[in-house]
C-alpha cells in the first residue's frame, strides 16, 4: 500500500506541474515557488483520495473494483482527454487575459480539479490481483 500512497503522490506532483506549466508559468520565480505549491496540492489530493477510498475496506466493493480492473485506467485516461480537450467539447469557462483583457477560454476549474482527483484516486486504488491483496 505505501507504494501506491508514493505513486499517487508523484503523479499528483507531476500533474500539477504540468498543469502549472500550460496555466500559471511565468518563468524563474514560477520555477522556484510552484514545486512546491505542487507538494501541497499533491498532499491533498492523496489525503482526499484516501478518505474517498475508505469505501473499498468493504471487501465486496474492493473485489468488484479489482474485478472491474478497467475502471482505473479509464479513469486516467477520461481525466487526460478531459484536460486536453475539455473547452472544446464545452467544458470550458471564460476568464479575461490578466495583460491583455481578451477572453480566454480555459477548462472550467470544477472539471479540472474533478479530474485531477480523478487521476491520483485511480493510480492509489490500482486494482490488485488475488494473490497480491493483503488480508
Amino acid at each position: 500500500m505505501e507504494r501506491k500512497i508514493i505513486a499517487a503522490w508523484i503523479v499528483g506532483w507531476l500533474v500539477y506541474m504540468a498543469a502549472m506549466a500550460v496555466t500559471v508559468y511565468d518563468g524563474l520565480l514560477s520555477l522556484i515557488c510552484q514545486p512546491f505549491v505542487g507538494v501541497l496540492f499533491a498532499t491533498i489530493a492523496v489525503l482526499v483520495s484516501g478518505v474517498a477510498s475508505l469505501v473499498f475496506l468493504i471487501p465486496r466493493i474492493w473485489d468488484g473494483w479489482c474485478q472491474a480492473w478497467f475502471l482505473a485506467p479509464g479513469l486516467i485516461v477520461a481525466s487526460i482527454l478531459l484536460f486536453c480537450f475539455g473547452p472544446q467539447w464545452g467544458l470550458g469557462q471564460e476568464f479575461p487575459h490578466p495583460e491583455t483583457g481578451d477572453p480566454v477560454i480555459v477548462l472550467n476549474p470544477d472539471v479540472a480539479i474533478g479530474g485531477y482527483l480523478a487521476i491520483v484516486f485511480a493510480v492509489l486504488n490500482w486494482p490488485e490481483t488475488k494473490s497480491l491483496r493483503r488480508g
